[in-house]
């Protein structure tokens, strides 16, 4: 039997964005968002962000050039991991190695449909946490206008939804939930459970707005998607504030705009 890793939970989405500050600012203003710590690097600059009981990692390059043709995008996430279970699992998958500091791994993103994992040993989420800053509870966060309460996943803009789900059945334990068709992206999603948490594959099936994603940034993570306690409370209180919404990739989820969030995809959903 092939090697799997059985992810225990999610740390944090990992975003590359071109200014730290205006980032931050940005998330601040727009989500009450909290720094929690800064994470030493000598390539970029990395800082830890909590956004309604979800924590981000921003990298920010030392010099954009080398990201400029992407522009701003999540480059992957970061799972708790058995860190053995990982490496056997990556050895068996032909997943290779960017980054090895012995107890956290950045993978190619080439090996996994255009996701870097980042794979660590330890939760953010417990009470010994590695971060200094404890996170707010989720109560704080439920009482803000968004009621946001934690990740309910992330999309993947692939070429083969089958392929990349079939992947992560055997590389991350994904677990099925469903096959759709998403006409208003041209699309079709297959839906899988990974640590708990939803993860869609969206695959073009002709003309439309994802194969023009495809082929302007190729595959990898869409958009990350926050839950809320109250769908259509954050959609007015968004839409109130002048914010330039988008249409989700589901019908159950709506999308912020990219230019307001400093070039990355948010999506909420209940």
């Amino acid at each position: 039997m092939t090697a799997s890793i059985h992810p225990m939970g999610i740390n944090h989405p990992n975003a590359i964005v071109r200014d730290g500050e205006a980032a931050i600012a940005c998330f601040k203003d727009l989500f009450g968002a909290e720094v929690m710590m800064e994470v030493p690097t000598t390539t970029c600059r990395a800082v830890l962000v909590e956004i309604g009981h979800v924590i981000v990692e921003l990298f920010v390059p030392n010099e954009f050039l080398i990201n400029a043709r992407h522009g701003p995008h999540f480059l992957g996430l970061e799972y708790w991991v058995d860190i053995d279970e990982a490496r056997a699992a990556m050895e068996a998958h032909g997943v290779r190695i960017l980054t090895d500091h012995g107890h956290v791994i950045h993978t190619e993103p080439a090996d996994a449909f255009g996701i870097s994992f980042e794979f660590y040993g330890r939760s953010f989420f417990v009470p010994d946490s590695p971060i200094p800053t404890p996170l707010k509870p989720e109560a704080h966060w439920l009482a803000q206008p968004l009621g946001l309460s934690g990740l309910k996943g992330y999309t993947v803009a692939v070429q083969d939804a089958d392929a990349a789900a079939a992947f992560f059945k055997s590389f991350l334990s994904g677990e099925p939930l469903y096959e759709e068709a998403r006409p208003e992206l041209g699309a079709r999603a297959v839906g899988l459970s990974v640590a708990g948490s939803l993860v869609e594959f969206l695959a073009p099936v002709g003309d439309g707005p994802l194969l023009t994603e495809l082929c302007r940034t190729g595959q990898g993570i869409r958009s990350f998607i926050l839950r809320t306690a109250d769908l259509a409370r954050a959609k007015a209180h968004l839409a109130g504030r002048g914010l330039a919404l988008v249409a989700g990739s589901s019908p159950s989820r709506f999308g912020i705009s990219p230019e307001a969030t400093q070039g990355v995809l948010f999506e909420i959903q209940a």
